[in-house]
């Protein structure tokens, strides 16, 4: 039995990996894993929302790993330059996370990747 081609809307997705596999390649881009990805993730569409994600909170995301395993990616991710934690001068015990503008451009990056896969016409290779 022959698999059917994919359906115009499985093709933008694609174009769109092609082009975040491009950007995420390209000299200078952060190396960052799947799993510090959705970590990142996670703390980009809390900072969006204006509602920052406190470390502690981010232990309790058990979904995306233990807490030992989430405060080394969290360590990474500010290694890399994408993530920092800064504490509110009212509470110095709890700190909240925010992007980088490294952090920022990567993410207008990949925006611009999707918007790139959704104009283009031609079909994916």
């Amino acid at each position: 039995m022959m698999i059917e081609r994919l359906a115009i809307g499985d093709d933008f997705y694609y174009r769109f990996l092609r082009g975040s596999r491009v950007i995420n390649s390209a000299p200078g881009a952060p190396k960052i894993s799947a799993s510090e990805k959705a970590l990142l993730e996670a703390v980009a569409l809390h900072d969006h929302e204006n509602n920052r994600l406190s470390v502690r909170d981010v232990m309790a995301l058990s979904h995306l790993g233990s807490p030992t395993t989430l405060h080394k990616r969290l360590v990474r991710l500010r290694n890399m330059g994408l993530l920092n934690a800064k504490q509110k001068a009212n509470d110095r015990r709890t700190k909240y996370l925010s992007l980088t503008p490294l952090a920022f451009k990567h993410f207008k990056n990949l925006g611009e990747a999707l918007q790139n896969a959704l104009l283009d016409e031609t079909p994916p290779t």
